[in-house]
């Protein structure tokens, strides 16, 4: 009988063991699924920034530069008619915030309306341009100062042209997408 001692020992332990394999299975195909959805929904991996004022209305937007050799691309972002201000900057790849705003108070107080630029804007129809707020002494990001207003920009498709000029972005626009 020692046979069926052993096979009665065998049969608890594999019966005792099956829950706790099976509970390990569940568990590793869960941190696999939670892994697969967080590389899916990673974006592209930013080496730095800078944020000049908070957005009070909550809508914001990424304004990429065009995809260029070696850069990923992102194609253009589609933004519906509105004001909008700079409020921050990152890079690899330059991506711009831009945020929605009132309008300025008009050109008499320096917040003009709408601002063109006479940059080329390659694939694009127009340039534009948004404003670019002063970046606060005490710090930045959320606890920034709130932007108050923005220039007009119309419905259409956005690429990044230049973040050089410290007040004024230019932004490329086009009405289809490109």
């Amino acid at each position: 009988m020692p046979y069926a001692a052993d096979s009665r020992r065998r049969g608890r332990y594999s019966r005792g063991s099956r829950p706790a394999r099976a509970t390990l299975a569940a568990a590793g195909a869960t941190v696999a699924l939670a892994g697969l959805l967080a590389v899916a929904g990673a974006g592209v991996a930013r080496a730095g920034g800078v944020v000049w004022a908070s957005c009070p209305s909550g809508q914001v937007s990424e304004v990429s530069v065009p995809a260029s050799d070696g850069a990923p691309a992102s194609g253009a972002t589609w933004l519906e008619a509105g004001y909008y201000a700079h409020i921050a900057t990152f890079w690899r790849p330059s991506t711009a915030l831009l945020c929605r705003t009132e309008a300025g108070r008009g050109t008499s107080a320096g917040e003009p309306t709408f601002r063109f630029e006479h940059q080329g804007c390659p694939g694009g129809e127009a340039t534009f341009a948004v404003p670019r707020p002063a970046a606060a002494e005490a710090g930045s990001g959320v606890d920034g100062p709130p932007v108050t207003w923005g220039t007009y920009l119309p419905d259409g498709w956005y690429d990044l042209v230049d973040t050089s000029d410290p007040a004024w972005t230019a932004v490329c626009w086009s009405s289809t997408q490109r």
